[in-house]
């Protein structure tokens, strides 16, 4: 992080995550409030001069190379082992709102990786926000920066079980 924001309205986020077993992909969507929207509309060389979003994900805990995905304004990122990784991300932007929608094919973090039971993912979420006064953030929800250097830099997003849900979203 560069510059503290200043306050909820400058800078605040939330994801949240799902999966759809069917399609075995792991979903992420994540929600920022964000009182200057920077994005424009060609790409920048420099991703600390856009708004933008990244996802962190890593399958060996460590042990290996885990995936960079990132969106900072127009231009899409792939860093670390992700030489066969098949992934989608859709944004949209409003007044004062960001929102990012991220799904990834979960057998493509590692071989023949499906989501059961007991499947434990390296995972954390990063937001970059740059304003119009100049000022830059990069936060995180895990600690530290350079995610794909070392362990103890991401969570964990554990699958535990599937719940079946009625016709009306509630569980059944």
């Amino acid at each position: 992080m560069r510059d503290a924001p200043l306050d909820d309205d400058d800078l605040s986020a939330a994801f949240r995550v799902g999966y759809d077993v069917s399609q075995n992909r792991l979903l992420v969507a994540v929600e920022i409030i964000d009182d200057s929207i920077v994005i424009p509309d060609q790409p920048s060389v420099d991703w600390t001069h856009v708004d933008g979003c990244e996802l962190y994900l890593d399958v060996t805990h460590g042990q290996g190379s885990g995936v960079q995905l990132a969106r900072w304004g127009a231009v899409m990122s792939v860093q670390g082992d992700a030489r066969e990784i098949r992934y989608g991300v859709e944004s949209s932007v409003r007044p004062r709102r960001r929102v990012y929608e991220w799904w990834v094919d979960v057998s493509t973090l590692g071989p023949g990786l499906q989501l059961e039971p007991g499947v434990d993912i390296g995972f954390d979420v990063a937001v970059e926000d740059r304003d119009a006064d100049n000022s830059f953030t990069w936060t995180s929800w895990g600690p530290r920066t350079q995610k794909l250097e070392g362990n103890r830099r991401l969570g964990d997003w554990t699958y535990e079980f599937e719940r079946a849900l009625t016709t009306s979203g509630d569980p059944a």
